[in-house]
């Protein structure tokens, strides 16, 4: 296996991330809540922390909520009312497909999906809520159920690197070795598209949950995809995430050789008709993610294979809050 972290992630990079996510203070100027935010504010009333009313007492109300001082001071009863507090399942789509095993320079696209991963659990982590987990391999679908505490959040990072690290392996010489007990995970045979965990969230009526999308979306789709992102953002808060190389939205005019280990491409230096194909194919693709998402109100960041992981969601952060 090789151990170059810029291929393949560690156990250790990725608990290194996790706890470093827990430092960050991400606030960005989403209309929607901010996907670092933790526990969030339901429509109820109740006891919580942020003060909404003060009124008469009436039969039945909560006498824990009667404050004491204004009651004597008026010499009628009065009570306290917050914005009730509940948590939230927080789901991470998490896209480990060949696709992502690509990079020009810099991270592979799968280790930069595995690093987001990391860094948004463990921030999740820290204000106690259910961390859950669909994960996007070659083979199918691997499902984190959600779970509290650090050993779920250990147990989804060690199934994190097992995927990541399957990439390129074939399955004759690459057997698992857990680095922590095995958890909650469950696996289907058949082939992962974005389309098929979309379809299974909808199909599990998801709701009042942060859904985080982390892939490079190459099999997004105006007719399908749309539909399903939509249904479940009816009653979920989503982000997208998408990562990518520079080389895949517009190639470069350098002579090229790109395979997958079955298949070679020579894209030779004075083929610019042919880069202008795949230029315009590249930005309508992208142009078409952008829009749907837009329409849905679904904030989209980009992160690139080019730069650290950590420091591209640290600028994010320093952005937002300024």
């Amino acid at each position: 296996m090789n151990n170059d972290g810029r291929i393949y992630s560690s156990f250790s990079r990725l608990s290194l991330l996790a706890k470093r996510g827990r430092d960050l203070s991400w606030r960005p100027p989403y209309s929607k809540i901010s996907p670092m935010s933790g526990v969030q504010k339901s429509h109820q009333r109740g006891r919580g922390l942020d003060f909404v009313e003060l009124r008469h007492y009436f039969p039945g109300d909560d006498v824990r909520c009667i404050d004491w001082r204004v009651t004597q001071r008026t010499g009628q009863a009065f009570i306290r009312l917050y914005a009730e507090e509940k948590d939230k399942n927080t789901v991470l789509i998490i896209d480990l497909r060949s696709s992502m095993f690509f990079a020009s320079d810099g991270s592979m696209k799968s280790v930069i999906a595995s690093e987001l991963a990391a860094i948004i659990a463990g921030r999740i982590q820290l204000e106690g809520d259910r961390i859950g987990a669909l994960l996007m391999t070659d083979k199918g679908i691997a499902v984190h159920q959600p779970q509290r505490g650090e050993k779920s959040l250990l147990t989804l990072l060690e199934n994190v690197v097992f995927h990541g690290q399957s990439l390129g392996q074939t399955q004759d010489n690459f057997v698992r070795k857990p680095l922590v007990s095995d958890g909650p995970e469950t696996c289907f045979s058949s082939q992962a598209t974005l389309d098929d965990v979309l379809k299974q969230l909808c199909l599990q009526k998801t709701k009042e949950s942060q859904i985080f999308m982390i892939s490079d979306f190459i099999d997004f789709t105006v007719e399908k995809s749309n539909a399903f992102i939509a249904q479940l953002a009816k009653r979920n808060n989503v982000i997208a995430l998408r990562v990518s190389d520079p080389f895949e939205d517009q190639l470069p005019e350098i002579a090229l050789v790109m395979g997958n280990g079955n298949v070679q491409l020579d894209v030779r230096q004075n083929a610019a008709e042919l880069r202008q194909r795949y230029n315009q194919f590249a930005a309508q693709q992208n142009q078409q993610l952008e829009t749907s998402l837009a329409a849905m109100g679904i904030p989209c960041l980009h992160l690139s294979t080019h730069l650290d992981c950590w420091q591209q969601l640290a600028a994010m952060s320093i952005k937002g809050q300024g």
